[in-house]
């Protein structure tokens, strides 16, 4: 009697085992399952960033054109009219120049000048506006044929009213959404550098 017990005692102790075995085995397989996984995303993720975005500068000049033909008096008694801007990047100087067609009309007169503005300006990133912005504009070259000295300073004083209100705080170029998902993680932009064919902007990861 006592062995048969003995031996249901041994057995069942046997299946305990034996089922202790299996949890741990299947315990075991689920970490390292979940392991797995989670190296794999961590993987993905530096896969995923940071990467480069280039705006071409033909794309840049199409969203620039969009503002121009401009007429503005930014003096009381000057006229300026601008057209065909012509934008060139200054690479690694994250800064661009125009150059432009103007002509300068004093209201008091029928006469005009003709000739070309240059204006330029610093290119920062703005993530909550999602684009590139202009900013620091500056007047750097007026070739005005046959001006009278006497209305040339004005002129560069109209210039430079105008700079601003073209330049400052203009979206050069808007971001797509899709610039700011990739692979189903957000990006940030954080880098922008000139090139002479473009823009390479710089995205990293949201942590």
């Amino acid at each position: 009697m006592d062995r048969n017990c003995q031996t249901m005692d041994s057995g069942a102790a046997s299946k305990d085992a034996m089922k202790l075995n299996k949890f741990h085995i299947r315990s075991w397989s689920l970490f390292v399952v979940a392991l797995t996984v989670a190296v794999t995303l961590a993987g993905c993720l530096g896969l995923l960033g940071p990467r480069t975005v280039e705006i071409p500068l033909q794309r840049l000049q199409a969203s620039l054109d969009k503002k121009f033909p401009l007429t503005q008096r930014p003096l009381a008694l000057i006229e300026i009219q601008l057209s065909n801007p012509k934008l060139v990047l200054q690479p690694n100087t994250n800064r661009i120049s125009t150059k432009m067609d103007a002509s300068v009309a004093p209201v008091f007169t029928s006469r005009v000048w003709r000739g070309t503005f240059t204006l330029s300006g610093l290119l920062q990133l703005d993530a909550a506006r999602r684009a590139v912005m202009l900013a620091q504009p500056q007047i750097d070259q007026i070739a005005l044929d046959g001006i009278d000295p006497a209305v040339s300073t004005q002129v560069a004083r109209g210039a430079g009213i105008l700079a601003a209100q073209i330049l400052h705080d203009t979206p050069l170029y808007t971001f797509g959404p899709d610039d700011f998902r990739y692979g189903g993680t957000n990006f940030i932009p954080t880098k922008i550098t000139t090139t002479a064919s473009g823009l390479m902007v710089t995205f990293e990861p949201v942590k």
